[in-house]
């Protein structure tokens, strides 16, 4: 009888530990879906940046991601905007659209849509990017949702509009603590420092 309440007892807790999802990365949730922390960049001129990605995606193949970036040295919205759109300029594949953020947010917040793609066009790249400070954080953050998929600008252009409204939403609710490295267990994650 022993035996078989030991047995049981371990079943039991194997189910129990097999059913609660585990991970030793930081996560995050998006539209109801779960990201995991995969690349940690800390760099004096660029900031921090994490990258958070979907199971099964990889740093060069993903489908969504969400990202925060971290300035701490800058205090100004305005200071990192215009470089960082700059910056991206050669990828345009259509004009940056500038929206308001929603009621409630940070007065200094500053949300931008981009379509991006590479010269060759092998791939379409959606952004929406909430730019802000929050309380009790130095300098300038930024938020980033960002989906992958075939370059058809004419189909996705207005399916992304329909969902603007929960992404927006989503967006300006995101609050993810800058990391400066990685946990050690990290299959598809790496570092730069």
């Amino acid at each position: 009888m022993r035996a078989f309440i030991l047995c049981f007892a371990i079943s039991f807790s194997a189910c129990l530990q097999a059913a609660e999802p585990r991970t030793e990365n930081p996560s995050a949730v998006f539209l109801d879906s779960l990201f995991e922390l995969a690349f940690v960049d800390v760099n004096p001129q660029s900031g921090i940046t994490n990258e958070y990605l979907q199971d099964g995606d990889t740093l060069e193949e993903w489908t969504a991601m969400i990202s925060v970036r971290q300035w701490p040295e800058i205090d100004l919205v305005r200071d990192i905007t215009g470089p960082y759109l700059k910056q991206m300029q050669a990828s345009f594949v259509r004009d940056a659209q500038v929206f308001s953020p929603p009621p409630g947010t940070v007065g200094t917040d500053l949300i931008i849509e981009l379509y991006l793609a590479p010269p060759d066009k092998s791939y379409l790249e959606y952004n929406l990017i909430r730019f802000g400070k929050e309380p009790g954080q130095h300098g300038v953050k930024m938020y980033q949702f960002a989906l992958r998929g075939d370059f058809d600008l004419e189909r996705a252009v207005p399916f992304n509009a329909q969902e603007m409204g929960p992404r927006l939403d989503q967006l300006a609710k995101l609050r993810l603590q800058a990391i400066n490295s990685l946990p050690s267990k990290t299959p598809a994650g790496q570092i730069n420092r």
